[in-house]
């Protein structure tokens, strides 16, 4: 009988705290949101290939993310071993074209052009030019009147264990000066903000 006893109690005890769990917050209190960013990626083998490093940086800025300005990051960009750029890959799933990859080469070269533009949706506009053999310079200007947005962008796909950030967030750029991928946040003329990177092959 005491078991029994016992059993009734602990079952009335568990439904209490589930019942304390459901509460709405207190006045003042913010509900803390949480974003299970493995979730978005298409498959099992996806979810083992993710970057631990890009998913625990991406939940540290889920919650104050400015989705106004540019999306979460999801999907193939949280991966660890990426092929090609990230910045175009994170476009190219998010946000409609507007125009197909336009050249912008004087001379018009055999193969595909090294130096191209392609327009977005919400005027966005990505260039790069990887004439040169050693890597490759992008630009990807963007609708962000804040940059933060733009950091916490950075700092998620393109985790580089040998960078750093500067003392204002502007550049992120290996600790030790050389051979490396160099990232910089810069103001345009009409006050929104510009992502500028810069990698070495």
């Amino acid at each position: 009988m005491k078991q029994l006893h016992f059993f009734y109690l602990l079952l009335l005890c568990s439904s209490c705290t589930l019942f304390e769990s459901e509460k709405e917050p207190a006045a003042g209190q913010e509900e803390q949101v949480y974003t299970d960013t493995l979730n978005s990626l298409s498959n099992q083998s996806d979810r083992l290939l993710a970057d631990t490093n890009k998913v625990l940086k991406l939940r540290t800025y889920a919650a104050g993310w400015d989705n106004t300005c540019l999306p979460i990051p999801t999907g193939k960009v949280l991966l660890r071993n990426i092929q090609g750029d990230a910045g175009y890959m994170y476009l190219t799933a998010n946000f409609d074209s507007v125009t197909s990859k336009t050249s912008l080469e004087k001379e018009r070269s055999a193969g595909a052009p090294c130096i191209w533009k392609q327009k977005f949706r919400s005027g966005i506009i990505y260039s790069i030019n990887s004439c040169k053999a050693s890597g490759a310079n992008y630009k990807i200007e963007t609708p962000c009147t804040d940059k933060k947005t733009l950091i916490a962008l950075v700092d998620v796909i393109f985790q580089q264990t040998l960078n750093m950030w500067d003392a204002d967030s502007s550049n992120y750029k290996p600790i030790l000066e050389g051979p490396g991928n160099y990232y910089s946040i810069q103001k345009n003329t009409k006050g929104t903000y510009d992502l500028l990177y810069t990698t070495d092959l």
